[in-house]
């Protein structure tokens, strides 16, 4: 931070627009929490409601230091892009100012906007190009000067593996503290608080305002010296589920990557409501399995606590080969997740319900509103 910019300093300042308007600066902040926007700027002939906290390279004044050339800046670009590949993730800020967690749909270094970003969980409609300034990845390293890494490595030493106790408040009310650095991941404060809260972490949505938390592999860098951890709580709908497992998977069906045992029958994702008086049994198979009606090895439902790889391998007959395709995991612990917050989840097979040869073979879960969601393949043939 500049020692010779002070309180009252004129100067223009970036707006919202992007446009740089006549400002002064009314505050400095030395907190933590602060420091990728310590200063705050009062837009001249405008309201208080516009000031706004910008970080310096949002400013212009003969006080602050140059910036760097438009070359090195096109430069440092280039360098970044290129270790972005399609489909690699990381965390990007929607236009409403949250971070969300989102994967590269496209990379492009003669668009203003140089990187096109798909919403983990959303449809290709909620896609958009975004800045670079948008995107965080711990791919991304900045072209910074041999000081300025000096100064990264004593803060690192200096407040990176320090524990701090963080108030983890919901509705205004404390559920419980969380003992969290700098490194942190997201995922395992909330694996802190189903251990102390008993709040399931599929249902939990952390808030550092104005941040959502939404990617748990993320640490928390200068977040963690926040005041307190706002916790949302949410109860998905199995049309959501549905909708996040098609996200993820959608493509390997089209592409021919993801049926079962290499058969080519129709998958689909289904979403049922349970009804009342009924079980999550009859309604994945339209009645309890029997093997006096339809065979011990066709009409079976098998409860799971949770679902492991070896349950869904058979879905991906290029896995001996490549693995698991990207995103396959993650569906997987979207099910695990909704069967931890609800009552489980499901293997299944049965006749075919419309009289087609073959059987019916899927996996599915129980979440907690009431339905029973997952993916089936028809046409299956069982040995």
């Amino acid at each position: 931070m500049p020692d010779h910019v002070l309180v009252g300093t004129k100067l223009h300042a970036q707006y919202w627009d992007g446009e740089s308007y006549p400002a002064e600066i009314v505050a400095i902040s030395e907190s933590k929490r602060r420091v990728s926007a310590p200063f705050k700027v009062h837009y001249l002939g405008y309201g208080n409601d516009s000031d706004a906290w910008l970080p310096a390279a949002q400013l212009k004044s003969k006080s602050l230091p140059k910036a760097e050339s438009t070359h090195t800046r096109a430069v440092d670009i280039v360098k970044q892009l290129a270790l972005l590949e399609r489909g690699t993730k990381l965390q990007a800020q929607s236009t409403d100012g949250v971070w969300y967690a989102a994967a590269v749909a496209a990379v492009s270094a003669k668009r203003k906007s140089v990187v096109k970003v798909n919403y983990l969980g959303y449809t290709a409609d909620s896609d958009e190009w975004v800045g670079i300034d948008r995107i965080r990845s711990k791919l991304l390293q900045s072209t910074t000067s041999t000081k300025t890494k000096r100064i990264a490595t004593k803060k690192s030493t200096t407040f990176e593996d320090a524990k701090l106790e963080v108030p983890v408040k919901q509705a205004g009310k404390q559920v419980c503290l969380v003992s969290v650095s700098q490194s942190t991941l997201v995922g395992e404060v909330k694996m802190q608080i189903l251990d102390k809260a008993g709040i399931a972490v599929a249902r939990q949505v952390l808030v550092v305002d104005p941040v959502a938390l939404m990617d748990d592999e993320a640490p928390l860098g200068d977040m963690s010296a926040a005041a307190c951890i706002e916790l949302v709580e949410v109860h998905e709908s199995g049309e959501s589920v549905m909708s996040r497992l098609e996200n993820l998977l959608q493509k390997l069906v089209d592409d021919g990557r993801m049926c079962y045992s290499n058969t080519k029958g129709e998958l689909t994702f289904f979403n049922l409501d349970i009804l009342e008086g009924d079980s999550a049994e009859y309604t994945v198979m339209f009645a309890p399995s029997s093997s006096e009606t339809n065979g011990p090895d066709i009409a079976k439902f098998t409860p799971k606590a949770s679902l492991d790889e070896s349950d869904i391998v058979a879905w991906f007959p290029e896995h001996d080969v490549n693995g698991f395709p990207d995103f396959t995991l993650d569906a997987l612990q979207v099910l695990n997740e909704h069967g931890a917050d609800g009552h489980g989840c499901f293997t299944f097979s049965k006749p075919d319900p419309w009289g087609l040869d073959g059987c019916v073979v899927g996996v599915g879960v129980v979440i907690s509103s009431g339905s029973v969601v997952g993916w089936e393949q028809n046409g299956i043939t069982l040995t």
